[in-house]
């Protein structure tokens, strides 16, 4: 958690309990409509449902929190988990969204996979840099331990080879990730 950062947001007034909906970061784009930045950047712009933010975010590996077990997930993710997946999946929205990318539902599997076992990875697909910024963002915002993180990122790998049919299937952004899409533009 970074506490300077939720003090700057509740001087700007903005909503960093997530009470009020979920932030996201925004997905910038260069003359050529490709998305600018890797999202891995430091500084990064926070939308909150109000105006953009520019915030600094630290590291993932500086924003472990605790040692808190998370329950098992099953069939439907506990309430409490809704914020940290809302944030990452209102991310990944924007990102589609913005670049007017079709990503596959193997390749959504592929780079949650790559999110957990290599949180500090890399990767040349660029949306893997900003669904890194929203988990550095959320866990910004919420003190969030290693085994949290882990099952929550399981929890998203597991959502698109659920929607997948296939190689060239398309699922996840359609069914998941469409319907965020009118509240990330």
């Amino acid at each position: 958690m970074d506490p300077e950062l939720v003090e700057r947001l509740l001087a700007l007034r903005l909503d960093a309990s997530m009470e009020q909906g979920f932030p996201y970061v925004a997905v910038p784009l260069d003359e050529n409509g490709q998305a600018a930045g890797s999202g891995g950047d430091e500084w990064l712009v926070v939308l909150t449902g109000g105006p953009p933010v520019p915030v600094q975010l630290k590291p993932l590996a500086d924003l472990w929190t605790g040692d808190a077990r998370p329950p098992d997930f099953g069939s439907h993710p506990p309430r409490e988990y809704l914020p940290f997946l809302a944030t990452i999946e209102q991310t990944a929205a924007a990102y589609v969204a913005a670049t007017q990318t079709q990503e596959t539902d193997q390749e959504f599997e592929r780079l949650y996979s790559l999110l957990r076992r290599r949180p500090g990875g890399r990767d040349d697909n660029p949306l893997f840099g900003y669904l890194q910024a929203a988990v550095r963002l959320y866990m910004s915002l919420r003190a969030t331990s290693q085994a949290e993180f882990e099952a929550v990122v399981r929890r998203l790998e597991q959502s698109s080879r659920t929607f997948s049919e296939g190689y060239a299937s398309s699922n996840y952004t359609r069914y998941a990730l469409q319907p965020l899409m009118g509240s990330s533009r």
